[in-house]
C-alpha cells in the first residue's frame, strides 16, 4: 500500500515543484511551532485574570519588587515594608470603593420623605471613609520613610514625581482620558 504523499513525490516532474512543496511544509511547520510557543514570560507586565484579593496581592508584590530594585532596599527593609503593607491592607477594609456609595445611592428611593437625610448620611459616611483612607496612606508613607536612608528617601520622592507625571501626562492624558477623544468631541454650543 502506497502512501498518497509518496505517490505525489514520485509523480513530480520538476525540482521547482518539489522545492515549493518543501518550503510550504517548512513554513507551515514553523508557523505552527511559533504559534504554539508561549514566548518569553514577563511576570511584571503580564495581565492575568484574577479575583480582587489575588490582584491586590500581586499589585503589592509588584510594588515591593519595584521599591526594592529602585531604592536598593536591604532584606530587613524589604521585610519591614512587606509587613507594613500587610498591616495596612487589613486596615483598609471592604468599604473603600466608590462603587459601594453608588450602589447605596441607587438603592435609595427618591420619593421617600427622608431621601435628603439619607443622602446626607451617605455623604457623611463617604467623607469619614475618605478621611480614614487618607490618614492610613499618610501613616503608611511616614512609616516607610522612617525605614529609609536620606538617599533612599530622595529616590522615592523622584519615583513618586515620575508616577505623578505619568499619571497626569502619560499616554492616556489626565486620568485615563485618551487624547484623541478631545479631537472627536463636538465644539460646545454657544448660548443664543
Amino acid at each position: 500500500m502506497e502512501i498518497p504523499f509518496m505517490t505525489l513525490l514520485k509523480n513530480m516532474k520538476s525540482k521547482k515543484t518539489f522545492a515549493l512543496l518543501g518550503s510550504t511544509l517548512a513554513a507551515l511547520t514553523l508557523s505552527a511551532a511559533v504559534a504554539a510557543h508561549p514566548g518569553k514570560k514577563q511576570d511584571d507586565h503580564q495581565r492575568v485574570k484574577c479575583d480582587k484579593e489575588q490582584c491586590q496581592e500581586q499589585h503589592a508584590e509588584h510594588r515591593l519588587k519595584k521599591l526594592k530594585r529602585f531604592l536598593k532596599l536591604s532584606d530587613a527593609q524589604t521585610d519591614k515594608i512587606k509587613s507594613l503593607f500587610a498591616q495596612h491592607k487589613e486596615e483598609r477594609g471592604e468599604n473603600r470603593s466608590p462603587r459601594n456609595l453608588q450602589r447605596a445611592l441607587i438603592k435609595l428611593d427618591p420619593t421617600d420623605k427622608n431621601y435628603e437625610n439619607k443622602v446626607a448620611d451617605l455623604i457623611e459616611n463617604a467623607q469619614k471613609k475618605m478621611a480614614e483612607r487618607i490618614q492610613n496612606r499618610a501613616t503608611l508613607r511616614q512609616e516607610i520613610y522612617l525605614l529609609l536612608s536620606q538617599e533612599q528617601r530622595s529616590k522615592l520622592e523622584l519615583m513618586e514625581e515620575m508616577r505623578q507625571f505619568m499619571g497626569d501626562k502619560g499616554p492616556k492624558g489626565p486620568k485615563g482620558e485618551h487624547r484623541h477623544h478631545k479631537k472627536m468631541r463636538p465644539a460646545p454650543m454657544e448660548a443664543s
